[in-house]
């Protein structure tokens, strides 16, 4: 999440309206332009020439609406937003408003309410969840906290409550912020007063992530009370001034839907405000020749590139494919000093930007969806979901969908609440982030894949399966599509290429780039469920003798049996008795099932080798796997 540089207050702090700023327009040609990496102040970048893409016409459409929330992605540049509404609005810029917004929309369209209101600004970015008994005290210090730094910036505030400092009010209104944002109220007029809440969702959605794997996704609202009272406790407040506020964050909170949406003007999925954040490919090539001096092919190069790594954004309503902007800031910053101009890097990297596995556990609420969010993933193929933002519960798409991992396949696309829209994972740095982070959740680490990539072998392909078994606790619901799952992952992540299923036929297919194409046939031979008749499992009597059979689906093998398998020659698991049917055919042990692997991974390298011939002319290396439980046989296939 993008953090603003929120000056703590203190009585030797210079005030904003004492600041002194270049009156040259930011990103102007005639100066030395850096990028705004990392950075979320809005003075800051003007008074150091920082690379800055034009939003302060969305600052000032704002204030079409009196209440209103607007939700995005992480690391999109909502804070920076915020601290724009700020400097255009508060009246202690308005000495500097030519210096700050010269050369911008609003310069040369001067809004007739800009600097005219007393702004105070409540960020809720550090409000600790570790002890829930004590979080309303901290969340009521926090609001206290952005009230304290309004009153440092504006005296004649402090003078009307006759109050010596700021730090007179903390301790007189302690636990209490409502009725401190009441006594503010009360001395500017609810007229003049706007409130700014940075990132309200903060506390909730880390308490969600770590309640995710042990409550039903239905308990979670009330699970999440302790956080959630406090917040409905300041918007109705808010509400209640009679103020102008405006709130910002990723998610939609379990239980908060109502206070939140309902209270308040929705612009998260209003077209006026489809690209308030993000950068178009125009505000990339005029970035990338003020801060790295960079034009013509050059520049379209790097564009390119960026378009696979940070591209892909479309919000409900927007007329243009977006870029993530503190990628691109990032991969401005680095430029020069990192030689791209040589040669351009692999990826673009922002530990912010990583997605984590507290956020996986709230996105495996819905197993069927990780299983197409890795599809997607490995195929860049869209499928189908429904984003429903003002609902009591966010299920795993919704989510998704907030956090960034997917977003709509195109642009123009009308927001409707019960409306199915195709979504896709966006770009490559977001493809290979959630790999790493499926692996990190499902086996404790991720890697093993590089050494089979780097010399793909039966070797070093068998070694690879064997670590992605050993983590797992196999049963009767898995299926090639965990294996698969697994297997995509890894490549995602180290193949620097194209990597996972294609076309719905070839299981599993990596493009080692200047090296060759792989070719993965996937065969999975079930254990027996009591109640059942499997087309693809063990036969009754082979499941019961080895122990790989359960009474319910789902149930876990036993220890015994696993370890039974996992001890059998390459012959005895080959001859073990199946009951699997292809195509009408069937197929009666675990040898015949592989062959049957074979063949279809020799037609695949003949068509591969095809497309090869007439493209990259890169060899084709086949190899056939075939799964049963924790154990799987692999062999090389010969076109």
């Amino acid at each position: 999440m993008l953090r603003g540089v929120f000056r703590m207050a203190g009585r030797h702090r210079i005030p904003h309206c004492l600041r002194r700023f270049s009156s040259r327009p930011v990103g102007s040609e005639g100066g030395s332009v850096v990028s705004a990496f990392g950075e979320a102040n809005f003075q800051t970048i003007r008074e150091e020439n920082m690379f800055y893409v034009d939003k302060t016409h969305f600052a000032a459409d704002l204030l079409n609406f009196r209440r209103a929330v607007l939700l995005r992605p992480p690391r999109s540049g909502k804070t920076l937003f915020v601290d724009t509404v700020d400097c255009l609005y508060d009246v202690r810029f308005e000495d500097q408003f030519d210096d700050l917004f010269g050369g911008l929309h609003v310069g040369e369209n001067k809004p007739q309410q800009a600097n005219q209101f007393y702004v105070v600004k409540i960020p809720l970015t550090a409000v600790p969840t570790s002890n829930l008994g004590r979080y309303e005290d901290a969340f009521h210090d926090c609001v206290l906290g952005g009230i304290v730094e309004f009153l440092d910036d504006h005296h004649d505030i402090l003078e009307k409550l006759r109050l010596s400092d700021s730090d007179e009010f903390r301790e007189r209104y302690r636990g209490d912020s409502s009725n401190a944002l009441r006594r503010i109220r009360n001395i500017v007029g609810a007229d003049k007063l706007m409130v700014l809440v940075d990132e309200y969702d903060r506390a909730p959605m880390k308490l969600f992530a770590s309640l995710a794997p042990k409550l039903d996704r239905n308990d979670i609202a009330a699970a999440l009370e302790p956080v959630t009272d406090p917040l409905s406790g300041l918007l109705a407040t808010l509400k209640s001034l009679g103020a102008r506020y405006y709130v910002t964050g990723i998610f939609t909170v379990p239980g908060l839907a109502l206070s939140i949406f309902n209270d308040n003007e929705d612009l998260t999925h209003e077209a006026s405000f489809a690209e308030a954040f993000g950068m178009s490919a125009d505000d990339v090539r005029r970035g990338l020749r003020l801060a790295c001096g960079v034009g013509g092919d050059e520049a379209e190069r790097a564009v390119e590139f960026l378009r696979k790594a940070a591209n892909g954004y479309n919000f409900f309503g927007c007329t243009e494919t977006l870029f993530n902007p503190q990628l691109v800031h990032r991969f401005l910053n680095d430029y020069n000093s990192k030689g791209y101009a040589e040669q351009l890097p692999t990826d673009v990297y922002d530990h912010n930007q990583v997605f984590s596995t507290r956020g996986l556990q709230i996105a495996q609420h819905d197993a069927a969806l990780s299983s197409m969010l890795l599809k997607a993933c490995a195929s860049g193929e869209a499928f189908t979901g429904r984003v429903a933002t003002t609902t009591t519960i966010l299920s795993p798409t919704t989510y998704l969908f907030q956090l960034g991992v997917l977003t709509l396949d195109r642009q123009r696309v009308e927001y409707h609440a019960n409306k199915e829209v195709e979504l896709v994972v966006p770009n490559a740095s977001v493809r290979s982030n959630y790999a790493q982070a499926f692996l990190e959740y499902h086996i404790g680490q991720f890697g093993s894949a590089s050494a089979f990539l780097h010399n793909p072998t039966v070797a070093s392909l068998q070694a690879l399966l064997e670590t992605l078994m050993a983590h797992q606790h196999w049963g009767s619901d898995q299926t090639e599509a965990d294996l698969q799952a697994l297997l995509t992952a890894e490549f995602i992540v180290f193949s620097q290429g194209e990597a996972g299923a294609e076309r719905d036929r070839i299981d599993c297919r990596v493009v080692v780039p200047d090296q060759c194409v792989v070719v993965l046939e996937l065969k999975t031979v079930s254990g027996t469920v009591a109640p059942l008749r499997a087309s693809q499992s063990l036969t009754k009597r082979s499941g019961d003798k080895l122990g790989l059979s359960t009474a319910d689906l789902g149930g876990k093998y036993s220890e015994e049996g696993l370890n039974l398998l996992a001890q059998m020659s390459s012959e005895e698991f080959l001859s073990v008795d199946t009951i699997y049917i292809h195509k009408q055919q069937k197929f009666k042990t675990v040898g015949d099932v592989h062959q049957l692997a074979e063949e279809q991974a020799s037609r695949y390298m003949a068509e591969e080798g095809e497309r090869q011939a007439d493209t990259t002319k890169l060899p084709v290396l086949g190899f056939a796997v075939t799964q049963v439980a924790n154990r799987c046989h692999v062999t090389r296939v010969e076109n």
